[in-house]
């Protein structure tokens, strides 16, 4: 258990008693992660059959989708003290990315003077499967454990509370629950649902023109400088050629926001939701951070304030250019919406196309691809502008 990792060995991908516990864990209804080994050995000698163990590591990713795959239910168990709610922390950090609306992820903590062993000894095995139904759900330990490290009766306490948990958020997987925890987390901070989905629009702001800082120094030619003057025609070609790969829907949105950037202050939850979760709409999430950021009237303060460097400066100059031999709109917002509705009906018929294409292999593929039939049938439905 304590040799090192190797290629036919490896203990991040490993979880101690899983393959012997596999019939307890589905008597029980739930499987029990607990900090050693040995904990695992003191469980099953009091008949609870149902618990596994890392192999002296933290919990990684590969845990998870193992403990998914053998439960429904899983239960993070952790002793009382310091020690162990940060080692519950960590597994918490991991487990966020892989939520599920089907799994169950609950954290249970014995009380500080007792470890696994010690508490099944003192109060047995009921005592203890008790204590892992009540165990708290991983969106109740992570918003109580942010509540404590931070004052909330003062603004500068939330603050702080909403820098350290945006990452966090961040990484949530695509699900409801997820979405649910970013609503209570607004309501704990006392954000409106839509102030915390542009602080998560600025954080997951994608970082352009990396190909100079991710080349090696060993690598550039002879005589090349990160500061020469000729270093930036390359960038420059490369900005160019992403900018021209801006799909027609992004480019409507990204001229609609140039000229009118109080688009921007006012965008509803959905209207966020749809721009966020569109993987051809990042240049439209970093100007809609800019106008927020900028509070800009007009797309010569846009200009001023973007990052000269940047992929969203190259295409800002392009419409400055394109709006002075344009007329103005006559119902902007009509504009944007429409774009927003035909950017919807864009992935409803992609999904559609993912499940025709993997076959439509069960009850809950065939009820989403009805789902997203009835939503299509109401957004072409729609009038247009």
């Amino acid at each position: 258990l304590n040799s090192p990792e190797t290629p036919l060995f490896s203990k991040s991908h490993e979880l101690y008693g899983l393959w012997e516990n596999r019939q307890g864990i589905r008597t029980e209804g739930f499987v029990t992660v607990v900090e050693g080994y040995m904990d695992v050995v003191a469980l099953a000698d009091r008949g609870l059959a149902n618990a596994v163990a890392t192999l002296g590591t933290a919990t990684t990713e590969h845990h998870i989708r193992q403990l998914m795959r053998a439960s429904d239910r899983i239960v993070f168990c952790f002793d009382g003290d310091g020690a162990g709610r940060r080692a519950a922390w960590r597994a918490l950090t991991t487990c966020l990315p892989q939520l599920r609306d089907d799994v169950s992820m609950r954290f249970l903590f014995l009380p500080p003077e007792h470890d696994t062993d010690s508490y099944v000894r003192e109060y047995g095995a009921e005592a203890f499967r008790e204590q892992a139904k009540q165990a708290s759900v991983l969106s109740r330990f992570m918003l109580d454990e942010l509540a404590t490290r931070h004052d909330l009766s003062e603004a500068e306490g939330r603050a702080a509370c909403v820098h350290e948990a945006l990452p966090l958020l961040a990484s949530l997987s695509d699900s409801t629950l997820s979405t649910q925890i970013q609503h209570e987390f607004a309501q704990l901070v006392r954000l409106t649902e839509d102030e915390l989905q542009l602080r998560l629009l600025q954080q997951q702001k994608p970082v352009y023109d990396r190909e100079r800082a991710e080349v090696p120094a060993s690598s550039r030619t002879q005589g090349e400088s990160s500061v020469a003057p000729t270093n930036r025609k390359p960038a420059t070609a490369n900005r160019s050629k992403r900018a021209r790969s801006v799909t027609p829907l992004a480019k409507r949105l990204l001229r609609l926001l140039a000229a009118h950037p109080q688009l921007a202050l006012d965008l509803d939850h959905d209207a966020l939701e749809i721009i966020v979760h569109s993987p051809t709409l990042f240049l439209v999430q970093e100007l809609i951070a800019l106008a927020n950021d900028t509070q800009a009237k007009h797309i010569g303060a846009l200009t001023q304030a973007v990052d000269p460097e940047s992929d969203l400066a190259h295409v800002l100059n392009g419409l400055a250019t394109e709006l002075l031999q344009h007329e103005e709109l006559p119902d902007p917002r009509a504009e944007w919406n429409d774009a927003l509705r035909k950017i919807q009906i864009d992935a409803i018929k992609q999904e559609q196309s993912d499940l025709i294409a993997a076959g439509l292999p069960d009850e809950a593929s065939r009820q989403r691809y009805q789902d997203l039939s009835r939503r299509l049938v109401r957004l072409t439905a729609a009038p247009a502008p």
